[in-house]
């Protein structure tokens, strides 16, 4: 071969080998990137893949953690619905082969709602934890503890011979929830109210079983609730009735079947008619005239609370105008709101109502409840301030009942507060509600607020009020909730006497027309 051929092959060798050497370098500074993503070190120049049976494990462990988020609730790790059946049919089964019972007992907890609203939902959560705990410390091994509600458990107590070792177990539930729950700085009593079914007397299936219980449970509420009630045919009855009443309140807005009644608040110092009280009413078609107890909670629930809260609005505006416009009465009404109004914009609801009804804004107050301040607070203090510009005026009603701090009566604009009936009631006999309610006007008239007590049906217990200087007063020691022509009549009727009284004493003089608190300027009611 001659020279030039030696030198193109010898260029060719040098050439490949040049490549070969540059792509393995790239090679080496690939692998020198890459393997630190994979947590391989240098020494291991394979991906270590898992060995099957390891494989095997992680999907025996998935399979049972997704089995456990099937049957188990998220927040108390209890049995669910689902658990909570299959463990009713073992149940059952096991009650047959050995020819004995089993209970099923639907818990509900009191107020839960009233805890979400004023101290919020982690701390409602809390609750539900602790109380789930303390649910399982009380039963068996045997038994089966499931969370059947958001407030709601289910507790199956197995194996049971006689029905006194059901009374054994239910008297046990009751004492552990009756102990208090610290939830941040707030102590909250987590009273249930409790429903027994038993098997096979009141039942041959889950689903029958279950609704007996609850059935039971809404019967125990009906009592006042903080108690146990077993399960008796009756009840039955009573649960198809209240299905029947939810399915009537649907209609009864649009077929003008609500009706409001007044009850006067009288000044105490002057024995005159300053307002009155809207109470809502009613007017069943085959039931007669029904009060809120009965199908308010109902109300919440179908989510009609809303609808129902906007009426009651533009109807005490309307017949507050017609009273001034027809019978000269000057009368301020006060209308209960709802929380459910806070979140869909109150201030324009109050504007449609006044400027529907043509009332002057001075003429209408509005009365709220402690946990709808609290729920939302930057909400409700702008709603208010946008009130107080409108020139309506604000009370707390029910003051003292909820677990909720005394600060927001200075962050709120507020102009009176009214002293719960339950607080009213024994005094003056009653030595810790007579320190209460004077704790309660004190503070109120010290922060610039009128005081008006509720439920006040005896002499004593306005002499009582009336001594500690308290500015108004309604309960049936006045008189009872009228319709708005019986109101008109009273206050017309207690005008005349009034001004008779008047006549007969003429150095006594009736205040004109002012809802200030003590020591505070008056402000326009445009």
């Amino acid at each position: 071969m001659n020279d030039l051929g030696e030198v193109s092959i010898h260029a060719a060798r040098e050439g490949f080998w040049g490549t070969l050497e540059s792509v393995l370098l790239l090679c080496a500074v690939a692998i020198g990137v890459l393997l630190p993503l994979f947590r391989i070190t240098w020494s291991k120049w394979a991906v270590i893949w898992p060995h099957p049976s390891s494989s095997a494990a992680h999907r025996r462990t998935h399979r049972a953690a997704g089995k456990h988020l099937l049957t188990h609730d998220v927040l108390t790790a209890l049995p669910n619905r689902l658990l909570l059946e299959d463990r009713m049919h073992q149940a059952m089964l096991q009650a047959d082969r050995r020819k004995c019972r089993f209970a099923a007992m639907v818990l509900s907890l009191e107020r839960f709602k009233s805890v979400n609203d004023s101290l919020g939902r982690d701390l409602g959560d809390r609750l539900l934890v602790e109380v789930a705990q303390r649910l399982l410390g009380a039963t068996r091994e045997m038994d089966t503890l499931a969370r059947h509600a958001c407030d709601e458990f289910v507790l199956l107590a197995t194996d049971v011979s006689a029905i006194e070792d059901v009374h054994i177990v239910v008297e046990k539930i009751m004492k552990v929830l009756s102990q208090p729950v610290l939830l941040g700085v707030t102590e909250i009593y987590p009273d249930a109210s409790v429903g027994v079914s038993v098997y096979p007397d009141d039942g041959s299936d889950a689903i029958s079983l279950l609704l007996h219980a609850e059935a039971a449970m809404l019967h125990a509420k009906q009592l006042g609730g903080r108690q146990a009630q077993f399960f008796a045919p009756a009840m039955n009855d009573d649960t198809l009735k209240r299905f029947e009443l939810t399915n009537d309140l649907r209609r009864a807005v649009g077929e003008n079947q609500l009706v409001l009644h007044y009850q006067p608040k009288l000044e105490i110092a002057t024995g005159i008619v300053r307002g009155v009280e809207a109470l809502l009413r009613w007017q069943h078609p085959t039931r007669g005239m029904l009060l809120p107890e009965l199908f308010m909670p109902m109300a919440q629930t179908t989510g009609t609370i809303y609808e129902i809260s906007e009426w009651v609005l533009a109807e005490a505006c309307r017949q507050a105008a017609a009273w001034q416009h027809s019978d000269g009465l000057q009368l301020r009404v006060a209308a209960k709101l709802s929380v459910h109004q806070f979140k869909h914009d109150l201030p324009t609801q109050v504007r449609r109502a006044l400027a529907n009804s043509q009332l002057q804004p001075g003429l209408l107050k509005l009365e709220l409840s402690e946990s709808s301040l609290i729920q939302d607070p930057e909400r409700a203090a702008a709603a208010l301030r946008e009130l107080r510009e409108i020139g309506v005026c604000t009370s707390v009603g029910d003051f003292g009942v909820n677990c909720s701090s005394l600060s927001y009566l200075r962050r709120f604009p507020l102009d009176e507060l009214k002293i719960d009936r339950s607080f009213i009631a024994g005094v003056p006999e009653d030595s810790t509600n007579g320190a209460i309610v004077r704790a309660i006007m004190a503070l109120a008239h010290g922060l610039g607020l009128k005081v008006v007590a509720e439920g006040v049906e005896t002499l004593e217990q306005l002499n009582f009020l009336t001594s500690l200087g308290c500015d108004k007063y309604q309960g049936s020691l006045c008189c009872e909730p009228l319709s708005a022509q019986d109101l008109a009549n009273f206050v017309r009727d207690i005008n005349a006497s009034l001004a008779a009284e008047e006549l007969r004493l003429p150095d006594r003089k009736s205040a004109p027309f002012d809802d200030r608190a003590p020591g505070v300027e008056s402000r326009p009611h445009g």
